[in-house]
């Protein structure tokens, strides 16, 4: 490839200046593009560039305000590899709330057992997710258990008791978007992990922590604005919101999203 020029750095921020970052260094480039799930595959792939992914993340952090969704809330999202998922990821860092990622292989119990550790106010889902019924898991839980839970919203025109339509949900107003968070050591993700036995931990990274950890990745892949990087890994994972998602967009490089791996 011969020798590659130096590129801006980005550590040590909140995780939404990743975002800001890139649609000021590059932002008519390609940010993402995304084939659409097999429910949907006579539509085109969509395609967004860097600005463009940034507009969209603070119409979606207005929409998560008028769910009722306010700073340090956890919010967990229970989804394929989708566009709404990686303007999620930054929406909820513009307002200061907490992912908490979902495995779409839980099934009920163990949905309702991370819903519960982490004290999830808020979960955004899919319907479907390679084969796995997420809408009949979410049919079946037993909404009384979870006592943080509020609020459900769909990602698909599916229906579902008390569950809102997120492509429904009207933006709350420009002005009521609190300050961006500045500080770099706050909780903003929760990811869960365990081992061969036991149940699984609630590990909870700082944007510090991700934002550093993805562009240090993004130095040693030798990423760069004219790279491409193919996310195959589901983005519940750190390998794939992290790695491939803010490893990329801290270099500049697009992801290409495939709903989920085959």
């Amino acid at each position: 490839r011969g020798a590659r020029p130096s590129m801006p750095t980005i550590r040590d921020v909140p995780l939404f200046q990743v975002l800001a970052f890139a649609a000021r260094t590059w932002p008519h480039r390609l940010a993402l593009s995304a084939e659409p799930p097999p429910q949907r595959a006579a539509e085109a792939p969509a395609e967004m560039s860097f600005e463009e992914l940034r507009a969209a993340a603070l119409v979606a952090a207005r929409k998560l305000l008028s769910l009722g969704v306010r700073p340090g809330d956890h919010v967990a999202l229970w989804a394929a590899n989708r566009v709404e998922w990686v303007v999620l990821e930054f929406a909820l860092a513009r307002l200061g709330a907490v992912l908490v990622t979902a495995n779409t292989a839980l099934g009920r119990d163990d949905l309702a057992y991370l819903l519960r550790q982490s004290e999830a106010r808020f979960l955004l889902a899919d319907s479907r997710v390679k084969g796995h019924d997420l809408l009949a898991v979410l049919r079946s839980l037993d909404r009384g258990s979870l006592p943080h839970l509020e609020r459900l919203a769909l990602f698909e025109e599916e229906e579902l008791e008390g569950a809102a339509r997120w492509s429904a949900l009207a933006p709350a107003p420009e002005d009521e978007l609190p300050p961006p968070p500045g500080d770099p050591d706050a909780l903003i993700n929760m990811q869960y992990t365990s081992g061969t036995t036991g149940f699984p931990k609630g590990v909870m990274l700082s944007s510090r922590n991700i934002v550093n950890n993805a562009w240090t990745c993004g130095q040693i892949l030798g990423l760069s604005p004219e790279d491409r990087v193919l996310v195959q890994v589901p983005l519940f994972h750190c390998f794939g919101c992290v790695v491939a998602v803010l490893g990329a967009f801290t270099h500049g490089a697009s992801i290409h999203l495939v709903p989920w791996f085959d």
